[in-house]
């Protein structure tokens, strides 16, 4: 009952503690990853098949609402693969009303359900593939 009584005031998935001013990112490497996170992981994995269409599909929704998640993320400091990875699938759950707003007009709620259910295996992926080229590329000056 004292851990409902005091709940911890940092979050149980954060790693670090929140900061007062917020981290500093690298915007050069950000849209690098963001853009090449995708399109690597869609070249490894080519021989699929089902993830060149998954790029077409989910790349608009991974760009806006993904790009901003991450943006936000990251100035929090959540820098962590597993930090951006959860980051990313929350990203692909918050996209779902507006995937289902503009499809709703075309009376497509297969295709909605296909892009929602897709983007939950792969907004992951390529949020992994993207925390590590943003780790790689971004230069030392931002990570103090």
């Amino acid at each position: 009952m004292a851990f409902l009584a005091n709940p911890p005031r940092v979050p149980l998935f954060w790693r670090n503690a929140p900061s007062p001013r917020p981290h500093l990112i690298d915007p050069l490497a950000f849209f690098a990853a963001l853009i090449l996170g995708p399109i690597v992981f869609t070249l490894l994995t080519f021989y699929l098949f089902i993830p060149m269409f998954a790029l077409a599909f989910g790349a608009p929704t991974y760009l806006t609402f993904g790009a901003l998640f991450f943006w936000l993320a990251l100035r929090k400091g959540w820098d962590s693969w597993p930090q951006i990875t959860g980051v990313g699938f929350l990203a692909n759950l918050a996209s779902a009303p507006a995937v289902f707003l503009v499809l709703s007009h075309f009376e497509a709620m297969e295709a909605t359900m296909m892009i929602i259910g897709m983007g939950c295996i792969f907004a992951p992926l390529w949020s992994l593939f993207f925390a590590l080229l943003y780790r790689w590329l971004r230069l030392d000056f931002y990570t103090s």
